[in-house]
């Protein structure tokens, strides 16, 4: 079994729902005739042929997965018909619908469309293949499945389109995609692994304890969020301190006290709604690799409930 990773770019041609079924439809080329990728294969025309008769001669519809984890059931996102499936002049194009009821699937579609996630890629076993002297040129494939993915192999395939939720008219379209994309810009600093500690904890005596001169590269070890529009370099610019500055170990104790400050606790936080989630995330993982069960985020609409939930199947 092997996988084939396959970079592209975005592109947003419409956006509408399908209100019966209540699904996001991504239009996608998932592998590029010959090209030679950075794996060193080249896949030819062809290949997918007989793969895709037996897909329609079954009926059964082509599984759409996140990143090849066929264990992860979250990970199982949507399905490509196998009449909608077919090989073109540049290469293979799939049409996969994705259930917008559903979190982590909801979640991904507004990945793809909003460009935030822009690479897919495919599982195959190969039954043809010739070595040339540029490359190993694929000549028939077995498919099992595509899906988005992180990273990818191939930088000459595409996204042909990505269909929505309905707007009114083509300026407010570009109104929605712009609001998501704002999404992008990291308030809430990334998770990480590190050690933990259940010790006493006195937030304001570590902070203290952290440099005057320390730098944002020093800073980012210690906090949860930053402001984006102050001086990184100053600790004035961030909130949720949760580790300890002798050792950098993360506080248990900060971290459940930073989430019940996100439900409100202690006056609450004056951070932006968009960036709980992030910051609910941060440190949460502190909690579990605590062996701690964080509590739960409060008040949150089910597009952050699917944030939280593709960020925690991913691990980030």
């Amino acid at each position: 079994m092997r996988h084939k990773d396959a970079t592209y770019e975005t592109k947003l041609l419409e956006t509408q729902e399908d209100e019966e079924r209540n699904v996001g439809r991504v239009r996608a080329l998932v592998s590029v005739f010959g090209n030679v990728d950075f794996q060193g294969d080249r896949v030819i025309p062809g290949a997918f042929a007989r793969t895709l008769k037996d897909w329609r001669k079954r009926g059964d519809p082509i599984p759409f997965i996140w990143s090849h984890q066929w264990g992860d059931l979250n990970a199982h996102v949507g399905w490509c018909p196998p009449d909608m499936a077919e090989e073109t002049e540049k290469g293979l194009e799939v049409t996969a619908y994705l259930p917008l009821d559903d979190p982590p699937s909801a979640k991904v579609y507004g990945l793809l469309r909003t460009r935030r996630v822009r690479q897919f890629s495919f599982a195959f076993d190969v039954e043809e293949e010739k070595r040339t002297d540029d490359a190993n040129e694929l000549r028939r494939l077995t498919l099992y499945e595509c899906g988005p993915c992180l990273l990818g192999a191939n930088s000459s395939t595409e996204t042909l389109e990505v269909a929505a939720r309905e707007v009114e008219d083509s300026s407010k379209q570009e109104t929605v995609v712009g609001e998501l994309r704002q999404v992008e810009v990291k308030k809430a600093l990334p998770s990480h692994g590190t050690a933990t500690s259940d010790e006493s904890w006195d937030g304001p005596a570590n902070e203290a304890a952290i440099g005057e001169d320390a730098k944002a590269s020093e800073l980012r070890k210690y906090f949860a969020w930053v402001d984006p529009d102050g001086d990184e370099d100053t600790k004035a610019a961030y909130k949720f301190i949760h580790h300890f500055a002798n050792g950098g170990a993360a506080s248990t104790v900060a971290c459940s006290t930073g989430i019940a400050v996100l439900n409100g606790g202690r006056g609450g936080t004056t951070i932006p709604d968009s960036d709980r989630s992030g910051v609910y995330v941060h440190l949460a993982k502190h909690l579990r690799d605590g062996d701690k069960e964080p509590p739960e985020l409060a008040s949150i609409d089910s597009e952050t409930a699917a944030t939280i939930a593709l960020i925690e199947m991913l691990a980030l």
